[in-house]
């Protein structure tokens, strides 16, 4: 199986990377300590390269989340899985276009984040962008991960989305 990992947090990537037996690729826009630094709008990888994506609290920091869940969809190989996490916290989705809650530091040249809030409609904007939507409880998952916290823990961390590329799918 070959990886992404978008954004990798330290004490998940070892785990990841001994999943991923086929290769394990890490992703970032600003940081220098990954494999590759790209922008998840525009993933200079070719179609259906991924077989798995590991790409957690990233989405609501970027401009167009339904580009980067093409661009997902795009370089998931037909049946490849990802884990495409957001934290959830309103029923509905609601933008934040001119009022970003936080500012980044003057190094980091990423816009402000968080241009979204998401809601309990995010499956349904997985489902738009040609995924097989598989919410999974986080204690199901926490099972596994027991020793990393990954924001996957505490009563907040809710739903972890589970997604599949259909087998019978072409690229978008």
């Amino acid at each position: 199986m070959f990886l992404l990992h978008v954004a990798p947090e330290a004490c998940l990537a070892p785990v990841l990377r001994e999943w991923a037996t086929g290769g394990y690729l890490t992703a970032d826009l600003v940081r220098t300590d990954v494999s590759v630094r790209f922008d998840i709008l525009a993933c200079p990888l070719p179609s259906s390269s991924m077989d798995a994506i590991y790409c957690s609290h990233v989405l609501q920091d970027v401009v167009d989340d339904g580009r980067a869940l093409s661009e997902c969809f795009r370089v998931l190989k037909p049946g490849g899985w990802a884990i495409l996490n957001v934290p959830v916290k309103t029923t509905e989705t609601v933008e934040h276009p001119d009022s970003p809650g936080t500012r980044r530091s003057s190094t980091d040249t990423r816009i402000p984040e968080h241009l979204r809030t998401y809601g309990k409609d995010y499956a349904r904007k997985l489902s738009v962008a040609g995924f097989e939507v598989h919410p999974t409880a986080s204690q199901e998952v926490l099972e596994r991960w027991e020793d990393c916290s990954c924001a996957l823990n505490g009563p907040a961390a809710g739903t972890v989305f589970f997604v599949r590329k259909p087998r019978e799918s072409q690229s978008v």
